[in-house]
């Protein structure tokens, strides 16, 4: 329900309700401590590490509207080019894993040359797979494969 079905002003004041009664009144405390900012971002990217959106505002892609979808990718896009000025070709790895065929079509639009899933198993080279829909094996889940 919190994360498809209610309108998002109902799931804010959802989630703030029980954010301040179960982990702590001071939200913005909490974030600087848990999330990444704009300086652990550039000091992965100085160490070499590469860096692709993920989207801006983290909602179940499918849910956008075409519009919607695409101000989150070229958002996301620019804002990882703070950080690589370069990016031209991209991956894509969708919020909870939800895709469809429009998520798809714009991601490539903007260049992304493949997309992760949240598909827990693994692909064989030379086999038949979409490049858009590739599997990936969670850190917590590699004995189980």
């Amino acid at each position: 329900m919190l994360q498809i079905f209610l309108p998002i002003n109902e799931r804010e004041k959802i989630i703030y309700y029980f954010f301040q009664k179960n982990v702590t009144s001071d939200e913005l405390e909490y974030v600087e401590e848990f999330y990444l900012n704009e300086d652990d971002l550039k000091f992965m990217h100085l160490n070499n590490m590469v860096l692709f959106p993920h989207s801006i505002n983290h909602y179940h892609l499918t849910t956008l509207s075409r519009k919607e979808l695409e101000i989150d990718i070229v958002n996301s896009l620019n804002f990882i080019r703070k950080f690589n000025k370069n990016l031209s070709d991209w991956i894509a790895c969708y919020p909870y894993g939800t895709f469809n065929k429009k998520v798809k079509e714009i991601c490539k639009k903007y260049n992304a040359i493949s997309g992760f899933t949240t598909k827990n198993e693994t692909i064989e080279l030379g086999s038949d797979f979409d490049v858009m829909e590739l599997p990936r094996i969670n850190n917590d889940q590699i004995n189980n494969i």
